[in-house]
């Protein structure tokens, strides 16, 4: 029994020096675990730090496009409403100059008119005119041809008549 209890004495010497070593292996990689997890919970949080660095970063820029695009719409409005006015203005002054040309046509078709009336006019008057002297001239030409003819009848009658 003491050669038993000799070997089970040396068993547990090595087995507790073995568990021994063992616990120092597991206390080791705790250590390690441990330092792992200190870095990792570090980097975590170094993350979490840059995570609402660019979340805050993101949110002013949203700020800022919500305010530029406010302004670019405010702007785009007051463009539209400008080109509103500027059409409506073209809008009068074209149909202001298609009056005024309308207004011109019939002004100058009026003129032609009285013109061409005139005109017309003129010519009767100018053939009654050409008409009127034409046969004034013709019938005193027709007299006097019968006077000297009438002289000549009776220049010859008394030339005859001695």
């Amino acid at each position: 029994m003491k050669f038993r209890t000799t070997i089970l004495l040396l068993f547990l010497s090595t087995y507790a020096y073995s568990q021994d070593d063992k616990f120092k292996n597991l206390e080791t990689k705790i250590i390690q675990l441990e330092e792992k997890n200190a870095t990792a919970n570090k980097m975590i949080w170094e993350l979490k730090k840059e995570s609402d660095l660019i979340n805050n970063q993101i949110k002013l820029a949203m700020v800022k496009m919500n305010a530029d695009l406010m302004r670019a719409q405010e702007l785009q409005a007051q463009n539209e409403s400008a080109m509103n006015l500027a059409l409506d203005e073209f809008e009068t002054k074209f149909k202001e100059q298609n009056e005024t040309f309308s207004f011109v046509q019939n002004q100058l078709d009026k003129k032609f008119n009285t013109q061409l009336i005139l005109l017309s006019v003129f010519m009767i008057i100018f053939i009654i005119i050409v008409f009127v002297l034409t046969r004034t001239v013709g019938n005193k030409a027709y007299s006097q041809n019968q006077a000297n003819w009438n002289s000549f009848q009776e220049y010859i009658l008394r030339k005859q008549t001695p």
